[in-house]
């Protein structure tokens, strides 16, 4: 259905289980014919906004900071990274990498700074 548009995503943010996952997602790969694609879960800019992402994600779930019961779902990894961080981070893996490559050029936009696009909805005039 997909054809040549369909990866199976890696990602490394410092979650549990997470080298279990990727080996598991790389032998998956090679028994399908599959490619394999290295995303980042960007939640924040900086480190130092994790703490900021924190408050943010208790006061969605109504939770406070100290609750020891509250479930940590984020780690302090889910920043915008570098490309030689990410170099780093998947230099056994350096397909992965590539096809990010190969899916970016498959990507383009045209944007008209200053203007407004509405869409035309007609309206019944009474």
């Amino acid at each position: 259905m997909f054809g040549q548009s369909f990866y199976l995503e890696l990602q490394r943010i410092g979650k549990p289980d997470e080298e279990r996952y990727i080996a598991a997602a790389v032998e998956l790969a090679l028994a399908t014919g599959l490619p394999v694609v290295a995303t980042n879960d960007v939640r924040f800019i900086h480190q130092k906004d994790f703490a900021a992402h924190e408050v943010r994600v208790c006061i969605n779930q109504g939770r406070v900071l100290d609750d020891t019961r509250r479930p940590k779902d984020y780690t302090e990894q889910p920043v915008l990274r570098s490309t030689e961080e990410m170099q780093a981070l998947f230099a056994d893996i350096p397909e992965a990498l590539e096809n990010t490559v190969e899916i970016a050029k498959r990507c383009n936009l045209k944007l008209t700074l200053g203007e407004n696009f509405l869409p035309d909805f007609p309206c019944l005039q009474e």
